[in-house]
């Protein structure tokens, strides 16, 4: 052991005792970064609720800070409305480690129900829950980078709710997890049948940050629904099958899917063979493309003038609005991350990564249409080049050219791992 630190069975408290005000029942389940209980609050014994309470002690001390700070960002997801995200409640200590709880989830999650082969109908209704719950996560600029059967819950009513909102996929790419006892690397064995290629070995940290992770997170775990437990590229039993299985999807060999499941409509086939290509540029590029295929989207609310502000939906700064005023002398804004030695009109601050370059993006206000155009990179006078941004500028999981693309309101924007939404608002910013 390191530093002194106890095994988790030793530091994680035990059912029949309480957590704050909320009395643990029993454990529901157990990862590698956090423990869940069935609880009930002191105040309201008749409500019960999931209570989450981080495993800090099971990482090396110089990342239990970054595993805090993603912890608190899981809980703000979790206050997302929407019928299919697990919504949480309130958020809190306990001897130092930080907890949440969250609505309760009875009737399991998908690893349960997936190996049952369900009909057709039943299936089909869980894929598209899964995947409005993607589509709502995608909208606020967040990226799951987990997704499989045990992060999706289901409810009193059967309806699927997504969980899980990153902790261990933004770790998987941000941190070495270290065995306590034998200082070597560790991963989560059951997360590589469903992570694409890039995401395995990536090549460039920007193809880590979009959603055609979860996009091909999503055509495994459509496969598996719909041939009742089968992956998409070939047998999975062992620890032995690894290397062969992630071969098989770097090269795009699928099993044919029809074999398992005859009678499934090729609009189904399509969406799961596109959305499980090895190369993030034959996916879809959005869960909107998707929703659209299957004839699912809704139709959305015009959007209101153009942009006056950029808001944090993922980052360090959660919720921090920065504004665009367009009546002021200079029409250029710059974005980068926030340095003592340099100048930009939007500092983002990223302290825990490096994923922002320091001179990332150019934002541009154009008077006679109105609009904004945010472009990759910015103006170096020093050498009197345009330098493009390290990891790339993204609006809306596309990649902005150093050309530039228009900004509207309900748009993403993706800088390293910070997402900001492009918002108007009648009041003055």
């Amino acid at each position: 052991m390191t530093r002194g630190r106890l095994p988790s069975d030793q530091r994680a408290p035990k059912p029949g005792t309480y957590v704050k005000d909320f009395y643990l029942e029993r454990m529901l389940g157990e990862g590698t970064f956090g423990v869940v209980y069935l609880a009930r609050k002191q105040e309201a014994p008749q409500q019960e609720v999931a209570l989450k309470l981080l495993k800090s002690w099971a990482v090396p001390p110089h990342a239990e800070e970054s595993l805090v700070k993603r912890f608190e960002l899981e809980y703000h997801t979790g206050q997302i409305s929407s019928p299919n995200l697990v919504q949480t409640l309130e958020m809190g200590e306990w001897e130092g480690t930080p907890f949440f709880t969250m609505e309760y989830c009875p009737k399991g999650d998908l690893r349960q129900l997936i190996l049952k082969k369900m009909p057709f109908l039943r299936a089909e209704t869980v894929a598209l829950d899964i995947l409005k719950g993607l589509n709502t996560l995608h909208h606020f600029g967040k990226i799951h980078r987990d997704l499989k059967p045990e992060n999706v819950l289901f409810d009193d009513a059967g309806k699927a709710k997504l969980t899980d909102f990153g902790i261990a996929g933004h770790l998987n790419i941000q941190l070495t997890v270290v065995n306590s006892e034998t200082q070597r690397p560790e991963q989560i064995f059951g997360s590589y049948a469903y992570m694409a290629p890039e995401q395995a070995s990536p090549r460039h940290r920007s193809q880590t940050l979009l959603p055609t992770i979860d996009i091909f997170n999503y055509g495994v775990i459509c496969f598996e629904l719909f041939s009742g437990g089968s992956y998409p590229f070939g047998s999975w039993n062992t620890t032995e099958d690894i290397a062969a299985y992630r071969a098989r999807a770097a090269k795009g060999d699928m099993s044919d899917l029809s074999t398992y499941c005859p009678d499934l409509p090729s609009q189904w086939v399509s969406l799961i063979t596109r959305a499980l290509q090895p190369d993030a540029r034959q996916r879809f590029q959005h869960t909107d493309e998707m929703l659209a295929f299957l004839g699912q989207l809704p139709k959305s609310a015009p959007k209101k003038g153009y942009p006056n502000a950029l808001i944090v939906r993922n980052g360090e700064e959660f919720r921090r609005c920065y504004p665009l005023p367009p009546n002021q002398r200079s029409r250029i804004h710059r974005l980068g991350r926030a340095e003592s030695d340099v100048v930009n009109d939007l500092a983002i601050k990223e302290t825990l990564t490096q994923t922002i370059s320091r001179r990332h993006a150019t934002l541009e206000y154009h008077h006679e249409q109105k609009q904004w155009f945010i472009r990759d990179g910015q103006w170096d006078a020093s050498t009197a080049k345009w330098r493009l941004s390290k990891n790339g500028t993204f609006l809306n999981g596309i990649k902005v050219g150093k050309t530039g693309k228009r900004l509207q309101t309900g748009d993403i924007v993706s800088l390293g791992q910070t997402t900001l939404e492009a918002i108007y608002s009648p009041v003055k910013q």
